[in-house]
């Protein structure tokens, strides 16, 4: 028997994939929000919805980490070579002219 689909992520294959079981605590406005999202149908039900969230977020975390990263390295360029400085900056300024 195949396990139902749902907008969660289209993608999604099962192969005899282990689960852990464990409870978690939520406060009623947030199970109200869950519970709404999979009676539209946008989850199966709340424990695909709790993953995809969790996954979304630590997701969303190492995006955010990585792109400081290449803009830390970024200022460091612009630093260590002052023509690329100078083109930034008016790169800059004309756009906030506009």
């Amino acid at each position: 028997m195949t396990k139902p689909q749902s907008l969660y992520n289209p993608f999604t294959i099962y192969h005899n994939m282990r689960k852990i079981r464990f409870g978690i605590s939520m406060d009623r406005e947030a199970v109200g929000m869950l519970d709404e999202a999979v009676r539209r149908g946008r989850f199966a039900n709340r424990s695909q919805a709790i993953e995809y969230c969790v996954k979304q977020v630590l997701a969303m975390e190492e995006h955010e980490a990585r792109s400081l990263e290449l803009l830390l390295d970024f200022l460091d360029l612009i630093e260590r070579h002052p023509r690329i400085k100078e083109q930034f900056r008016g790169f800059i300024e004309q756009e906030m002219g506009r």
